[in-house]
């Protein structure tokens, strides 16, 4: 496990935090300051970020910003100098992983880590062996699927995968999540295909009570349902022009409003997509 320390030059690692670390083997790096933390976030890949706060100049909320904005898939553990329950709950919801006193226990410790992912393939043989296992056959072509599967799991990276009906590309998409660091969060599968054109828009991003006829309360779209975890988007090619340029926007700076609203809802997920089309031809003729 590759751990990076963010805090204030005073603060230093709960002594039941610097324990777990050295159980777990963990290398461990300190930041000289925030802005040095994040520059490395984002020129290497760390399994766990813990930032205690406050840092002079800065508060919980910019650190998980700035940590979520160089690096959005490593947890971001925050050590809170006086946390009460309704700033845990709001951390929380704002992206952090876990939110821990200045002194937790090591049964509290414990639980924050318990579902921290190794990204790099270091988790060990029983971790590959849960999304091996699903692609079954050993032949050829069904090991260069899983060298595949095993390279791009622990990345960041969004993925398309491309194949005719019936050869398993939703079998390769959960695959791909047990092999990320989300494999402890679900996996939000839509079939775009199956969901009528008017009605596409609202059930990926989401509507407000009153946005279109029917609407009688908010309802979270599957991109909010798959926080901090994966969606995955069957049939892409199928997804109309004007919601393709909606789901640009996703893709680019993971924020979308819901129907009928003019709030931006941030998000924190992976995208894997599938089609069995070919889109290049699709984006000669003008169609995607």
């Amino acid at each position: 496990m590759k751990a990076l320390w963010i805090g204030s030059p005073e603060a230093q690692p709960a002594p039941a935090i610097l324990d777990m670390a050295s159980a777990a083997a963990a290398e461990w790096e300190a930041a000289r300051d925030p802005w040095d933390g994040f520059s490395r976030m984002r020129v290497c890949s760390y399994d766990v970020v813990m930032a205690s706060v406050p840092i002079a100049g800065w508060s919980a909320d910019g650190i998980l910003e700035e940590a979520q904005s160089a690096d959005r898939a490593v947890p971001v553990v925050i050590q809170h100098r006086n946390p009460t329950l309704q700033e845990v709950v709001r951390l929380t919801k704002l992206g952090a992983h876990s939110v821990l006193g200045p002194s937790p226990s090591e049964e509290e410790v414990k639980a924050a880590f318990a579902t921290l992912s190794v990204r790099n393939g270091e988790g060990g043989v029983g971790e590959e062996q849960s999304w091996r296992e699903t692609l079954v056959g050993d032949s050829e072509a069904m090991r260069n699927v899983a060298h595949l599967v095993g390279l791009v799991g622990p990345r960041r990276s969004t993925v398309l995968i491309t194949g005719e009906t019936g050869t398993g590309k939703e079998v390769v998409a959960r695959a791909i999540h047990l092999a990320s660091p989300r494999a402890h969060l679900p996996m939000v599968a839509v079939n775009c295909s199956a969901i009528p054109e008017n009605l596409l828009e609202a059930e990926l991003f989401g509507h407000v009570k009153g946005a279109f006829t029917g609407a009688l309360q908010q309802r979270a779209g599957r991109f909010e349902q798959a926080h901090r975890g994966t969606i995955f988007l069957d049939e892409i090619g199928e997804i109309p022009l004007e919601t393709q340029a909606k789901l640009l926007r996703v893709l680019q700076e993971r924020e979308f409003q819901r129907l009928g609203s003019g709030e931006t809802v941030k998000v924190d997920v992976r995208v894997i997509a599938a089609t069995n089309v070919d889109l290049v031809r699709r984006i000669r003729e003008g169609r995607f």
